[in-house]
């Protein structure tokens, strides 16, 4: 199993990098269940709010999934600050008509009474 990781990190194989996944692949995977092995989008004070929102709308436009990696607010190694976590909260919060936040426990038992529909590979993210 594997874990999808950015490649600025040079351990990260280039088969593994989050930045090589298509939307296809993610589905794919998503189709077998392996959830160890979802691309996500790991959330910093480095990566522009804009682009977080950017990658939520995407999601929202194709009816597709949005995952979000933490591993720290307020300290860790990938540091989000409780500032920038509340911010995204606060956009989901005021888009909950549309977007569904949910557990990867929901989401695979969401996914395993329905079709899923694969999306071409020409996804910006």
């Amino acid at each position: 199993m594997s874990h999808p990781c950015s490649e600025e990190f040079d351990w990260v194989p280039e088969e593994y990098a989050t930045e090589a996944y298509t939307l296809r692949r993610i589905l794919d995977e998503a189709k077998v269940m392996n959830l160890f092995d979802i691309p996500n989008m790991s959330v910093t004070d480095d990566v522009p709010f804009e682009s977080t929102i950017e990658y939520i709308e995407y999601a929202v436009k194709i009816g597709s999934l949005a995952v979000f990696c933490f591993h720290g607010i307020g300290g860790d190694y990938l540091v989000s600050s409780r500032e920038y976590h509340q911010r995204i909260i606060d956009y989901l919060k005021a888009n909950e008509s549309d977007i569904w936040v949910a557990t990867m426990a929901e989401i695979a038992a969401h996914l395993s009474v329905l079709p899923v529909e694969i999306a071409p590979d020409n996804s910006p993210f």
